[in-house]
């Protein structure tokens, strides 16, 4: 097991302990960004709705309006004047004519002057006036704040729909003029009767006021007779009853009030102090038994303080308070009697003077009555007269005013301020409101289609994700790298572009590496949650910016299902660690030198049949060992955690172990069972490493600068000349070879594995 690896070097430093990670706070994801990603769903979507919106229009058949508007007076001929109610002005006049309009009286004449049966509108309906009226085509509005009406046909054909709507317009106002006339002549004829029968009413009347003064020839009928004088002093005495009856109304209301008040003692008291607040009522007498009471209150008041409450000259203070008290109520009560007393006196006095004028008040009346009988019957005729004519007079003015509208009805009330045209411009379907209508839906649609894909997608899209997903720190960003590179120029981009915002993205996790974590580390152990996630080119480049940094560093690649390091650095068909495993070769001949100073490669070899086995096996536990002693850092490039236990297994073992997903292909759930499982074997995972993020997104500041980000500012050919060559491991087990030729001298791989 991998765990004997500590006990074959109880000297090795302790585990490097996790930085502190925090599980960010959970933010919610802004609109904006999802639009964005998914913008060409979207756009799709945009577009779709427009091609359905268009084959609609396409298809759609155009329809034409035309339209006449017409001015209704409110008014049509009455039987009597305006001032007799001749207006017949309505809140729903006009609505009572849109129905006019649509009448089948109008409609049916309307179609039998356009001749409809050779009509296009019309084809195929079988009762046209019954179509009309359901309003599918054929309109009749009010305006709003105007008394007009609007007649409208829709229609594919503009000529049709014109003539048709001014045929209508034809049609109501010569039935409104056919009524019209009728109307008039019937009214007329109405008229002429009634002023023949008025005019025998009032020669009636005239000859009866004429008899009735010739029978009573003794009789005055002026208005200065003696009648009139009788008249006058019979309202006279009317007038002077009524005030006598209000008079005595009051008074016994007053006497009512002042009973009451004799009954409470404070409604005396009161009452009085309402009537010595009156000049011409003032008493006295009540205002010196008052005086005097104060005077004693003062009294009482200086003895309780000097003499106490006990003494005698206070008890004769107030026995004397309680009788100018007394006499006080006493006094109060009598002024109130003495009121009572003059009410009930003018009381009776005043129904004395009301019987009397009644008494007179009926006599007069009596007089009156018995002289004026016939003066006012006399009146009565006269009055009849006199409404008769008046009633003659304006029969014979309506007679007059009836004749002139009948000549010429249809001019008086309905104009016609606008009639039907042919229009050139279709109003249905309305295009750009349709197309508007379409891209607005189509980008609501699209947009809570982005919406529910980015809901359903568990695809880690940005560095926030990962860290809200996975709860660990993040060691670095790699961006994506430009251009059609191999998967040689992919493991070495730090080394070939080494200005490059790949290398410096390296360099950074190398930094974040050094100081995020409380003690140095040796093995570094490199993993995914599943494959194609660039975890074997970060372990190549994050090896090569160790050896960069001063570190004698080996990359091993402890992949010995799919390895991938011998492609990056030419060493095809090279013997490695599985040979050495297996026995088959030593761990000196299989360490190769890279290329780049201070940098060995350590590849799989041949793929093995049992790679678990040799895992767990004491022998790799062995050569671990050998390597630690041997170098300053190991990188390790381990399979992929959800796919194999390899990973695993390594990482129990490993000092720091590194977690690598790539942008916008690693999935949520698998990235968080990979992080899990690792925590699960006491891996001390140290952060994750971001892969592949785009370029496109400048939050991470990739792009910003001119000398970031360029390709081929490499080291040049002869400068690599200059750069060892010679692998540190391999350098340092010969300079422990020439020092002794003992074996026991040698380090513990080449006694274990030689």
């Amino acid at each position: 097991m991998l765990s004997k690896i500590s006990d074959l070097r109880p000297d090795r430093p302790a585990r490097a302990e996790a930085p502190s990670a925090h599980r960010p706070v959970q933010q919610q994801h802004s609109l904006l960004p999802i639009l964005w990603r998914r913008r060409w769903t979207v756009l799709l979507v945009m577009v779709t709705a427009l091609v359905v919106a268009g084959l609609y229009l396409l298809k759609t058949t155009r329809i034409y309006t035309a339209h006449s508007m017409i001015y209704l007076e409110r008014q049509g001929v009455g039987i009597m004047s305006d001032s007799q109610s001749m207006d017949v002005k309505s809140d729903s006049f006009l609505y009572t004519q849109t129905e006019v309009f649509k009448a089948a009286p109008i409609l049916t004449a309307a179609l039998e002057t356009v001749d409809y049966r050779h009509m296009k509108t019309f084809q195929g309906i079988d009762n046209v006036v019954a179509w009309l009226q359901l309003e599918k085509a054929f309109h009749v509005e009010v305006g709003k704040k105007e008394d007009v009406v609007t007649v409208s046909m829709d229609s594919p054909y503009p000529e049709e729909a014109a003539q048709f709507v001014n045929a209508v317009v034809d049609a109501y106002v010569t039935y409104e003029n056919k009524q019209k006339r009728t109307t008039a002549v019937e009214m007329l004829k109405i008229l002429q009767n009634e002023k023949t029968e008025r005019d025998l009413e009032l020669d009636r009347r005239l000859k009866d006021m004429l008899d009735f003064k010739k029978a009573n020839g003794a009789l005055s009928f002026q208005d200065n007779d003696k009648g009139n004088i009788i008249l006058e002093r019979l309202a006279t005495l009317s007038n002077t009853l009524t005030s006598a009856e209000l008079l005595t109304l009051d008074l016994a209301t007053q006497q009512k009030q002042t009973a009451g008040i004799l009954a409470d003692p404070e409604l005396i008291r009161a009452w009085v102090e309402s009537q010595q607040a009156k000049e011409q009522n003032y008493d006295k007498e009540l205002q010196g038994l008052r005086d005097q009471a104060q005077q004693l209150n003062v009294l009482l008041a200086t003895t309780d303080q000097v003499m106490g409450l006990m003494s005698q000259r206070r008890q004769i203070y107030a026995a004397d308070m309680r009788m100018v008290q007394t006499q006080i109520a006493a006094k109060e009560k009598r002024l109130v009697e003495a009121h009572m007393l003059e009410v009930s006196q003018d009381l009776a006095a005043a129904r004395e003077k009301e019987d009397q004028l009644r008494v007179y008040f009926a006599d007069q009346q009596k007089e009156a009555l018995d002289l004026n009988t016939k003066a006012a019957e006399f009146q009565r005729l006269a009055a009849d007269v006199d409404r008769t004519q008046k009633q003659c007079d304006l029969l014979d003015s309506r007679i007059k005013e009836v004749n002139v509208n009948s000549e010429d009805a249809g001019a008086l009330n309905i104009q016609v301020l606008e009639a039907a045209r042919v229009e050139d411009k279709p109003t249905k379907p309305r295009i750009p409101m349709t197309l508007s209508i379409a891209l607005l839906l189509g980008a609501l649609a699209g947009a809570c289609l982005a919406m529910v894909m980015d809901w359903l997608d568990q695809t880690l899209r940005s560095a926030e994700e990962v860290s809200m997903a996975l709860g660990v720190s993040q060691l670095g960003l790699v961006p994506h790298m430009r251009g059609k590179l191999s998967q040689s120029e992919r493991g070495q981009v730090i080394h070939q572009h080494n200005t490059s915002d790949v290398a410096e993205a390296y360099r950074t996790i190398r930094t974040a590496l050094h100081y995020g974590t409380s003690k140095t580390v040796k093995t570094i152990l490199l993993t995914s949650p599943a494959p194609s996630e660039g975890k074997s080119t970060s372990a190549s480049n994050l090896a090569i910016s160790l050896a960069q940094a001063g570190h004698r560093t080996l990359l091993l690649d402890a992949d010995l299902r799919k390895p991938v390091q011998h492609k990056i650095y030419n060493l095809h068909d090279k013997p490695g660690i599985s040979d050495v495993l297996g026995g088959n070769a030593k761990l000196r001949d299989v360490i190769y030198p890279s290329g780049i100073a201070r940098l060995s490669i350590l590849p799989v070899g041949s793929v093995p049949r049992n790679p678990s086995e040799m895992m767990t096996s004491n022998r790799f536990a062995q050569v671990m060992e050998s390597l630690i002693e041997g170098f300053d850092r190991i990188v390790i490039d381990t399979p992929p955690v959800m796919s194999v236990a390899d990973a695993c297994i390594l990482a129990s073992a490993a000092d720091a172990s590194i977690l690598v997903v790539r942008c916008n292909k690693s999935r949520r759930k698998l990235s968080m069972m990979a992080l899990e499982g690792l925590q699960s074997v006491g891996a001390s995972v140290v952060g994750v490493i971001v892969n592949d993020i785009p370029r496109g997104n400048r939050d991470y500041g990739y792009g910003k600068y001119g000398t970031y980000g360029v390709y081929g500012a490499s080291t040049t050919r002869s400068e690599k000349k200059k750069e060892p060559v010679l692998a540190d491991a391999a350098a340092a087990l010969a300079s422990m070879q020439s020092a002794a030729t003992d074996p026991s001298e040698l380090p513990p791989d080449a006694i274990v594995l030689q």
